[in-house]
């Protein structure tokens, strides 16, 4: 039921792109995009950033509880908050997308 939800609104549904960087990432302006955008789908998010953002966001709050591990070679790095966190290095450092 919930995966044919989902699909119903993806269909309308536009992924959220932005940058989180200054000088350092902005961790705590990533957990508030975070949660507008699950207040406005109704679901969480998958994460996807470079490989260079998400190093640097395991270095931040080091090994997360939920698993932020690092790049993987299936792209999938682990979890980050309850998200599935996957890395795209067409990205630039910084730059999230939220589907």
């Amino acid at each position: 039921m919930q995966s044919k939800e989902r699909n119903e609104m993806s269909k309308t549904m536009k992924p959220d792109r932005f940058t989180i960087t200054t000088k350092k990432l902005d961790f705590m302006k990533l957990n508030e995009k975070i949660h507008t955008y699950k207040l406005e789908n109704g679901y969480k998010p998958y994460l996807f950033m470079n490989e260079d953002t998400i190093d640097e966001l395991v270095n931040i709050i080091e090994l997360s509880c939920d698993g932020l591990t690092g790049v993987q070679s299936n792209g999938l790095c682990g979890m980050y908050c309850g998200m599935k966190t996957f890395c795209d290095n067409t990205m630039q450092f910084g730059d999230v997308e939220m589907r």
